[in-house]
């Protein structure tokens, strides 16, 4: 069929994976399901079958001192199945510090990675529930993409270079926590149109293998068709200034009209319209940069969702996955606790931790939580998801959050 994928086609897919605390889930459906994800794509009909598919990862988390971990950790591409099975194995959802963390990093080093195939389809899949820094999110502990001292390269700037090299972002957007943020899920969605892409919803880790091959699948497809409607989408976009969603269907129906097919994944909507959200992804995709485009970003009025999964998320407080927490304080100074959900700041609560003490506290799975650390008269502000049962230092939090 014409713009289609053939069995000849080389894919070359690099798995982006944020592996901070609230990411286990995830993570650990990647590591069960990768085998099953990269046979079905070579088994599709639309890859060939030696040597046509190489798998790579990047994994991230934050900058110190916020993760003393890592920022980044890459593993090169292969074509053993069972090697990237094994890299996956290595991961472990852990850190993280405040909500946003360090995709830009990882994005830099995805379009520098050694390894992508002149010819081959290119296709990044990210899979995260968090903003990345440096776009205007309240509890943001860096004032730019990266903290001072680390050299990284504005995001929109690479993804312009990537999508002139031919690359497909594919977001899976882990919900409903990436909608916790203020413009995370804007700029996923920014990064994936620009680069022909696309921002998919991910609402239950069990979805994860299937978004993955269809996500793949699909953008195999579209790469080729897009290059015919390249220039034309250009031309409206910047010139004639049109909304970008009027666009793509409007392309959507002359493939249609021509006869020309390709995979699409189909998932639920679980946004609503926002007139916000249409203005952001619109001013990041004009920008000449971040920084230029936080200045202009819009907040959402009320709820990113749609009310029929507003409603399923909206669980009620008795009936809620929680975790608990401890709360220790080993300094010599007694410690209050102030903090609130981020998707409700208006509820907040407050908890004194004195010296030497323990307090215990209950908080919903995966859900960011927002903090101040009031010490005398001096306060400082962090951020959490908790993904399992967990320890707080308070003390230790102060100190790193100076």
């Amino acid at each position: 069929m014409p713009g289609v994928a053939s069995s000849r086609t080389l894919v070359d897919l690099l798995f982006i994976q944020d592996t901070t605390a609230s990411m286990g889930p995830y993570i650990q459906s990647a590591k069960d399901s990768i085998i099953e994800v990269c046979q079905l794509l070579q088994d599709s009909g639309r890859i060939q079958k030696q040597g046509g598919l190489k798998v790579g990862l990047i994994a991230y988390r934050d900058y110190p001192p916020q993760d003393q971990t890592y920022i980044t950790k890459e593993f090169p591409f292969t074509e053993d199945i069972n090697e990237m099975h094994k890299n996956l194995s290595e991961l472990t959802a852990e850190g993280g510090g405040d909500i946003p963390e360090a995709f830009c990093s990882a994005l830099e080093s995805a379009y520098k990675m050694k390894g992508w195939r002149r010819s081959a389809i290119k296709v990044i899949v990210v899979v995260t529930d968090a903003p990345p820094h440096g776009i205007g999110e309240m509890d943001d502990s860096i004032e730019g993409i990266s903290p001072e001292g680390f050299s990284v390269e504005d995001p929109l700037k690479i993804t312009r270079k990537m999508a002139k090299s031919g690359f497909t972002i594919m977001t899976l957007a882990c919900e409903p926590t990436l909608s916790g943020s203020m413009y995370g899920t804007d700029f996923y969605k920014t990064l994936s149109t620009m680069t022909s892409g696309a921002l998919y919803p991910l609402t239950n880790p069990k979805l994860l293998s299937a978004c993955i091959i269809g996500s793949v699948l699909e953008s195999a497809d579209v790469q080729k068709l897009s290059m015919e409607y390249q220039e034309e989408i250009a031309h409206r976009f910047f010139v004639k200034k049109d909304p970008i969603d009027q666009i793509i269907r409007d392309i959507h129906k002359q493939i249609s009209s021509a006869g020309q097919t390709a995979v699409s994944v189909s998932v639920e909507n679980v946004y609503k319209d926002s007139p916000e959200s249409k203005h952001n992804v619109h001013t990041l995709m004009s920008a000449k940069n971040l920084g230029e485009a936080k200045r202009e970003l819009q907040r959402i009025r009320g709820s990113r969702f749609t009310p029929d999964y507003k409603q399923t998320v909206d669980v009620p407080e008795d009936k809620a996955y929680t975790i608990t927490v401890t709360f220790k304080n080993t300094g010599a100074s007694n410690i209050q606790v102030e903090f609130y959900e981020a998707r409700d700041e208006d509820t907040v609560k407050k908890l004194m931790v004195p010296s030497n003490h323990m307090r215990l506290f209950s908080f919903p799975l995966n859900i960011p939580i927002c903090f101040t650390l009031v010490r005398g008269r001096f306060r400082r502000n962090t951020s959490c998801t908790f993904g399992n049962d967990a320890d707080f230092d308070v003390e230790t939090k102060f100190e790193l959050s100076s």
